[in-house]
This record gives structure tokens, C-alpha cells and sequence, in this order.
């Protein structure tokens, strides 16, 4: 469920074969939308072998990596300040784990 005032100029966008949902609510979250989650189920969804998900499995992981990449680079660009703070926090952890881990390998 989405407010129509949310939506403004922002679109569906084809060039993202199989991930045009995911690329909407990132567009929106990228101008400011805010979303909420609500307890009460609205709809039910059927899984099946015909989902975009399973029959075009491979699009759908390429333009769902192109979007993500796109979303980070929007914030890393000087669009949100706590955005940047959080992504390089969360990567200089990342380093050390895995630095920690290859630490640990070698000692056993």
C-alpha cells in the first residue's frame, strides 16, 4: 500500500527486467519517502515455478546487484551524511573480521 503523494514523478522503470518493484522503493526511499510496516497481513502470495523470481532468476540478481550499487553510490556521493558514516563503519568491521578470521586460520 502506497500514498499516490509518495509516488510524485517516480515510476516503474523497465530497464530493470524482473526488479522494477525493488528499483520503486528504492527511488522513493532515495527521495525521502518513509515507509512503515503493518502487523496486519493485506494480502497472500503464492509461490510457484512461473514467479518472475524462479523464470528469470538470472536478470533479476544482475539489476537487484546494479540497483543496490546504485543506492550506495547515491549515498556515498554526499547525499545523506549518516548513510556514509554507517556504510564505511560497517566495511572497516568487515575488514577486521575478516582479518581477525585469517588471523585465527593461521594460528591453528
Amino acid at each position: 500500500m502506497i500514498r499516490k503523494s509518495a509516488l510524485k514523478n517516480i515510476r516503474y522503470n523497465p530497464k530493470y527486467i524482473a526488479a522494477e518493484d525493488y528499483k520503486l522503493w528504492v527511488d522513493l526511499a532515495k527521495n525521502g519517502v518513509q515507509f512503515a510496516n503493518l502487523q496486519e497481513p493485506l494480502l497472500k502470495y503464492n509461490f510457484h515455478e512461473k514467479n518472475i523470481g524462479k523464470t528469470h532468476f538470472e536478470i533479476q540478481q544482475k539489476n537487484t546487484k546494479k540497483i543496490k550499487k546504485e543506492f550506495i553510490a547515491f549515498y556515498l556521493n554526499g547525499n545523506n551524511e549518516d548513510f556514509k558514516i554507517l556504510f564505511y563503519y560497517l566495511m572497516f568491521k568487515l575488514r577486521l573480521r575478516h582479518k581477525i578470521k585469517g588471523l585465527l586460520q593461521n594460528l591453528w
